[in-house]
């Protein structure tokens, strides 16, 4: 063999290596990088709060995320490598295949809706459609459950509004009528007809302006939040009941000497003439109330205890609900429309805070404020 064909030989060997060391390398940089695509998608697809599948064609899956298996009601594990799992008495799953069938023949994404009743009611929208290559699906579960609850709460808002301000309207509009119809009626009855008029009149003046507080006060933030003496602010609001009820007995109570958080005084006041108020409103007369004014590191506690009627436990879970009262008859004759507590809570929330309440029927009830204190 002469020293070219040697030569030649070393070449094309040295090529041949280094074909076969870049094609391995090759391979081996594309599978480091198919790796890191796959760590990548399950990160941004693990992260989202939508049930993601994705499926080959022939609808084994090979991916889901956490929130289908939570959604599906079934572990990752039991998910992919298979067919989507046969459960009859699944709506959603039986859904999905025949979404899934309709994908697979029109070659374009295909949307439905399913209500699951269950322990809550889950509203869901099913989404699949076709991958790019078009060699498998994506099957996308949206949880619309809140958007349907915002839908509810907005209804029954409306429903027991309207509710709330037909009551006074009719009692109105009927003894408008009798005065009108009978004009020799005596003095005495002229003056408590008309009695009775000002004082629903009065009822739908407070519940607007509620419900005009209550939309302001969800919808803006707080304006002018200051270092606040929680002390002279109860007991302006002490100030303000005994006005209305001066037999009544209010009694503060304090830990210490600066009694101080921050927050809005016109807001806070008036969540705390709400409490005040109920506790007197609530009591036999003459009304005994005990404020206990609270500081500790972190946070402000307003407890506000009366020895009032008292609320049945099975309405202690309700009492913080727009328009929910207790005693109907006992509420519209005060002129309560189940909007005063409703208000204390989403102002205490909009500090931050969280209100709580016990109450035994007969004894009394006490809610307690906390709200957090931010040392300066």
């Amino acid at each position: 063999m002469d020293v070219k064909t040697l030569i030649f030989l070393g070449l094309l060997f040295s090529v041949s290596f280094f074909a076969m060391f870049v094609f391995y390398a090759s391979r081996k940089k594309q599978k480091e990088m198919q790796r890191r695509l796959i760590r990548e998608r399950d990160l941004v697809l693990g992260s989202l709060m939508e049930g993601v599948l994705l499926l080959d064609e022939k609808g084994l899956v090979q991916y889901a995320n956490f929130a289908a298996s939570r959604i599906l009601s079934s572990s990752k594990k039991l998910l992919e490598g298979k067919m989507l799992p046969e459960k009859k008495e699944s709506l959603l799953l039986e859904k999905t295949r025949q979404i899934l069938e309709s994908c697979r023949r029109l070659r374009t994404p295909v949307t439905d809706s399913i209500v699951m009743e269950s322990d809550k009611k889950l509203h869901l929208d099913v989404i699949v459609m076709p991958q790019v290559d078009l060699l498998g699906f994506i099957v996308i579960f949206q949880d619309k459950s809140s958007d349907h609850k915002v839908l509810e709460v907005g209804k029954d808002f409306v429903s027991s509004a309207s509710h709330e301000l037909k009551t006074p309207l009719t009692i109105i509009k009927g003894f408008a009528e009798t005065l009108q119809d009978m004009k020799d009626l005596p003095k005495e009855i002229v003056e408590d007809i008309l009695e009775k008029i000002v004082r629903n009149c009065h009822r739908m003046d407070t519940l607007v302006k509620n419900l005009l507080t209550l939309a302001d006060i969800e919808s803006l933030p707080l304006t002018n939040p200051q270092y606040c003496d929680l002390e002279c602010l109860v007991e302006e609001c002490k100030r303000v009941v005994l006005s209305v009820y001066p037999e009544a007995s209010i009694e503060i109570v304090k830990n210490s000497e600066a009694i101080t958080a921050e927050v809005e005084p016109s807001l806070l006041e008036l969540a705390i003439l709400n409490l005040i108020g109920n506790a007197v409103k609530y009591s036999s007369s003459p009304a005994k109330v005990l404020i206990h004014l609270n500081q500790n590191p972190d946070e402000v506690q307003i407890e506000v205890s009366d020895e009032g009627m008292g609320i049945p436990q099975d309405d202690l879970e309700h009492i913080f609900e727009r328009f929910y009262t207790v005693n109907k008859a006992h509420s519209r004759k005060l002129g309560g429309a189940g909007l005063g507590l409703s208000l204390v809570q989403t102002i205490v929330e909009k500090h931050e805070g969280t209100i709580q309440v016990a109450s035994t029927l007969g004894k009394g009830s006490k809610f307690t404020v906390l709200l957090p204190c931010h040392q300066h």
